[in-house]
């Protein structure tokens, strides 16, 4: 949201330094009355000129030439003062000069110039040579504020308005030098923005000294102040200046500046000027525009009545009373307001409601009544009885012949019914039980009027028709919205085209000083029926001049508005451009107001967070830090284990994963160790194996074991033990931010973060900010945070909404809280929002910072710490980042992101090893040594860039506490997959030599396998022989084998056969 000024600049000159040469014409034509000039002032001896007396062209033939008449007219004072409504004369008759009072129908400002709104006179006066620039300097521009100055923007200057009648600026200047009088009417704009400041913010300035400062919020927007300041002579510069705040919402915000006179300029007037679009009487200073019923015919500068039967509105100009006064048509019932009875009769064919003509308050001037057609002194009957307004009941008399409706008591309510009671049976109001609230307020559906009788709550209307030139007149066929009974609140049904129709509701909104919950919100039914997208029939709603709704064709559209506490207008605008167009407001409710037109509405349940513990509560309680409301919204209790409550009133919140609730359940907080999963990978016995652990703790600020915190090797190390002054009070920092502010300059910001642990920063501060003791610390800064931002004051400066004016209310966006090193603390973050786990690192994001400056206040500071694996780099350190809209994912529950501004997201990147996940049993190669004279082998595992081989105590941390870390992501049991370095070598064992050498094992087996061949071969042979011997001596005879041997008495031969068997 960019703050601009739009810029008028008026510089007017003295009446010693613009003396212009004028003619003046003479009364008659005759020749003792020559016509003549003035000279300029000679200040040489005193301020005096000379009067030159000439014949004009036509007559110098009637009129010889004489030099005793024509003689100059010496010493004529240059500072003869004409009072307004006269001018400086000369009578060459009598050769003397004198202040002659303006004719009929002309006028004088008394030495100066105006300029009225009412007869369209800005369209021309702003005009390169017209009035501003004749007895002006005048220059028209747009500036924003940046870096603590004003510089050029492309936006819109002062402009005239449609027709002329006002000067409207989106923001404005004006400049002006004179002696004598300024005056002025205006109206401005104004809002309240969500941060707390007044946007439209109107100041006049004389000579750069403040002479008004309109910054408060407007009760009535349409009020036109008036306003004069005495000038002294000299050269003076006066400037108009409005500022807003240039968003969409805010478009529609103007200042208006209707009548612009000044004077003093010169010491008189040296003519009149004529009326051209009005009447003035003899020795006037302005002109008047006729009355209604009259019209003003150019020229003759008089204001004639319209014929008999036919009306004019106001202002009305034209050359014949044709074009201007339109014949009063007959009127008729609708025409003429109703005092409708307070109860409902009973008649054959139902309840009807009694009413009569309310003829005291009826002004003919739209139409003629005629008696004689209308019975204005009867008791009509025609009129459906109605359901009572939400708050009323029913209540039939004792005989049932008739019903009124009465309001509910105040501790009951009673919702509006659709139908009328078939029997005559009262309604009964209803009891809002604990848990509930009562809604009060005003509802209005039956419309037998527009009510003016409240105080928190006014109506107001007005019609106005356009010509062709853009000019804006009363209309004079209707005066606006109108409220017809049980049809609702209607435009543009008697009126013809070309018309622009307001409803003004002028609302006060009580503040909540106790901060409990009650609605306060405006809702309405609206019909646009038979627009002409072809002519651009248009209907709006503004709620202090901010955009509620805007339609441009037919249809039916319920909506609803928030209340913000003080005065609230509500607009509603129909341009009518064709014929049979109209706008129908069939509904409207305002709740969370002081006044109602009966009971309490309804009966609502607490939200989530608040609670009320007693029958007919009007507002509920919200919980404490840390409890949510129960189901029936009775009583407030401790949140349950896992969710937390991040401010006052707030539902009781689920942790994400991998965080843990605070004691108080007012945060969430990191674990020392994440674990997640990811695709199982090939090998795991278990699909949900735990596949990403990280140990955040090693980032951990806030060291108490310090001797044993800088050991890496043991679960208990931290890396802020080794950054020294780089890591105290339990916060890494100062970490530092060039931010470039344009034109080669460029400021440093400063952060601090405690990654894992919600620290205190004030000890840090009080070093920072150089603050002594005594200073009372800003209650509006988060002191306990996970990241702090020091930023530079000029930098908070050129992006807060903080106004010039309202210095004292600064600190709704800006701390005062600087001390000598002018930096400005906010809170980057006290909760914890999101982990996210990814192979190559983890996440953090953290929310609930301080207002953020960047947007104004409409967002609060987020934060984000990335830690991304990085075995290259040691400890390393947190760098900041530039952001995208992407970074916004998980912050909100708002799927236009581009709402955010990513500069109140910071996002800081943490390079290290020690961000690397743990080691899998499948990420690790294993690398053992040969045996060495010792009786060892040395091991070595090399695990893959993306992990890390950490200490088995990490583990056994998860172990010991495994119900803490059990969560949707994994099973317990999945550590078991996880690497672990119990030692870094290992004794010498033959068996596992021989196991790990491949080259002799498969020799020692081809050797078993050979020897086995042998062996069976060898076996395989024996076993062939023994067989073939056992046969033989199965068939061969002994006692054979032994005669035969004795005879032969010695060795012999012996043959034999053995038949295959």
């Amino acid at each position: 949201m960019v703050k601009q000024r739009p810029t008028l600049l008026l510089a007017i000159a003295t009446a010693t330094l613009m003396t212009g040469t004028r003619f003046a014409q003479a009364q008659s034509a005759l020749c003792s009355k020559p016509q003549f000039q003035l000279s300029e002032c000679d200040l040489s001896i005193s301020p005096s000129r000379v009067a030159y007396l000439f014949y004009s062209p036509s007559d110098q033939a009637q009129c010889p030439y004489n030099s005793t008449l024509l003689a100059p007219v010496k010493d004529i004072p240059c500072r003869q003062e004409c009072p307004a409504g006269t001018f400086f004369n000369v009578d060459t008759e009598n050769r003397q000069w004198e202040c002659a009072k303006c004719p009929r129908n002309t006028y004088s400002n008394g030495g100066g110039f105006s300029i009225n709104g009412q007869f369209g006179e800005w369209t021309e006066a702003i005009k390169e040579g017209n009035t501003l620039q004749e007895m002006a300097w005048m220059k028209r521009a747009c500036y924003k504020y940046s870096w603590y100055q004003w510089i050029t923007a492309d936006c819109e200057p002062c402009t005239a308005s449609q027709g002329g009648d006002a000067l409207e600026c989106g923001n404005s200047t004006a400049k002006n030098t004179s002696k004598g009088k300024i005056e002025f009417f205006y109206k401005k704009d104004s809002t309240q923005e969500k941060d707390g400041f007044i946007s439209g913010f109107f100041s006049f300035y004389v000579d750069d000294t403040s002479v008004i400062e309109d910054s408060k919020l407007n009760e009535d927007q349409n009020e036109w102040k008036y306003f004069s300041y005495d000038v002294f002579p000299g050269l003076r510069e006066a400037s108009f200046i409005y500022q807003k705040y240039s968003t969409d919402a805010n478009e529609h915000m103007k200042l208006q500046i209707k009548e612009f006179r000044v004077t003093g300029l010169n010491y008189a007037d040296l003519e009149c000027q004529p009326c051209t679009k009005g009447f003035s009487a003899e020795n006037s200073d302005r002109c008047s525009s006729c009355a209604k019923d009259q019209y003003l015919q150019p020229g003759l500068g008089e204001c004639k009545a319209c014929p008999s039967g036919t009306h004019a509105a106001e202002g009305s100009i034209a050359t014949s009373a044709n074009d201007v006064c339109k014949v009063k048509r007959n009127c008729t019932i609708a025409d003429i307001p109703k005092k409708y009875s307070p109860k409902c009769q009973s008649k054959e064919s139902g309840f009807y409601k009694p009413y009569t003509l309310d003829v005291k308050s009826f002004e003919a001037d739209l139409c003629e009544l005629d008696s004689g057609t209308i019975d204005v002194s009867k008791i009509y009957d025609d009129a459906p009885c109605s359901t009572c307004e939400a708050g009323n009941f029913l209540s039939f008399s004792q005989n049932g012949s008739s019903i009124e409706c009465l309001p509910c008591s105040v501790d009951t309510y009673l919702e509006r019914s659709k139908d009328l009671p078939s029997a005559a049976v009262n309604e009964t109001c209803k009891t809002c039980k604990a848990g509930n609230y009562l809604i009060k307020g005003f509802s209005l559906r039956n419309f037998n009027e527009l009510p003016n009788n409240y105080e928190d709550i006014k109506f107001s209307t007005t019609c106005t028709a356009i010509d062709w030139s853009g000019k804006e007149n009363i209309c004079s066929d209707s005066k606006g919205f109108k409220a017809e009974y049980l049809a609702g609140i209607i435009a543009g049904k008697d009126e013809g085209a070309n018309r622009k129709l307001l409803l003004q509701i002028d609302l006060k909104v009580p503040k909540d000083s106790k901060k409990q919950y009650y609605d306060q919100e405006a809702s309405f039914e609206i019909e646009t029926k038979d627009f002409d997208s072809n002519v651009a029939d248009f209907f709006i709603v503004l709620s202090n001049n901010k955009v509620v709704y805007q339609r441009d064709q037919s249809g039916v559209q319920k909506l609803s508005a928030v209340l913000t506490e003080g005065a609230v207008t509500l607009k509603f605008i129909f341009y009518k451009r064709s014929d049979k167009s109209t706008v129908i407001i069939r509904s409207l409710e305002f709740t969370g107001l002081s006044e109602s037109n009966g009971g309490p509405l309804a009966c609502k349940q607490c939200p989530s967070g608040f609670v009320s513990s007693q029958d007919s509560a009007y507002w509920c309680t919200p919980c404490p830090l840390g409890e949510g409301a129960n189901e029936q919204r009775t009583e407030c209790i401790p949140c349950e284990d896992g969710y937390y409550t991040p401010t006052v009133g707030s539902a009781c919140m689920k942790c994400p994963e991998n965080t843990l609730t605070s004691e108080d359940r007012t945060h969430c907080i990191p674990k020392l160790h994440f674990i997640g999963n990811q695709p199982a990978f090939a090998g795991a016995q278990d699909a949900n194996v735990a596949a990403l652990i990280y140990h955040p703790s090693i980032f951990s600020s806030d060291v108490t074991l310090v001797n044993e915190t800088i050991n890496p090797l043991n679960s208990t190390y931290r890396v802020c033990a080794t950054q020294g002054a780089y890591c105290q009070n339990g916060f890494f920092g100062p970490i530092f931010q060039s931010v470039d502010i344009g034109a080669n300059q460029h400021t440093v910001n400063q952060f601090y973060m405690s990654p894992i642990d919600r620290m205190d920063f004030s000890p840090i501060s009080d070093v920072e900010l150089e603050r002594d003791d005594t200073q009372q610390k800003d209650s509006d800064i988060q002191w306990h945070s996970y990241l702090v931002g020091l930023f530079d004051q000029k930098e908070v400066s050129h992006y807060s909404t903080t106004q010039y004016q309202q210095q004292d209310n600064k600190c709704a966006l800006v701390s005062q809280f600087t001390g000598k090193n002018q930096r400005i603390i906010k809170s980057l973050g006290t909760n914890v929002k999101q982990v996210g786990l990814s192979q190559d690192g983890y996440m953090i994001k953290y929310t609930g910072g301080d207002d953020c400056f960047y947007a104004q206040g409409k967002q609060n500071f987020s934060s984000e710490i990335r830690f991304v694996c990085d075995p290259e780099e040691e400890e390393g350190w947190p760098r900041p980042l530039e952001v995208d809209q992407g970074d916004f994912a998980g912050l909100t529950s708002d799927p236009s992101k581009a709402a955010f501004e990513p500069k109140c997201h910071v996002v800081f990147e943490w390079r290290s090893k020690y961000a690397c996940k743990h080691c899998l049993y499948h990420e690790v190669t294993n690398v053992i040594g040969p045996c060495s004279w010792d009786g060892f082998r040395p091991i070595t595992q090399t695990p893959i860039p993306q992990c890390r081989i950490y200490s088995d105590q990490f583990l056994q941390e998860i172990r010991d506490n495994m119900s803490l870390y059990k969560s949707s992501f994994y099973d317990p049991d999945g550590l078991d997959f996880i690497e672990v370095v119990a030692e870094d070598r290992m004794p010498c064992d033959v068996v596992g030599d021989f196991r790990q050498n491949s080259i002799v094992m498969t020799v020692a087996i081809v050797a078993i396998a050979v020897i086995v061949v042998c062996t069976l071969v060898c076996l395989g042979v024996c076993c062939k022989y023994r067989r073939l011997s056992s046969q033989y001596y199965e068939r061969v005879s002994p006692s054979e084998i032994s005669g035969s041997s004795m005879r032969g008495g010695g060795k012999r031969h012996i043959e034999y056969r053995i038949d295959e068997e």
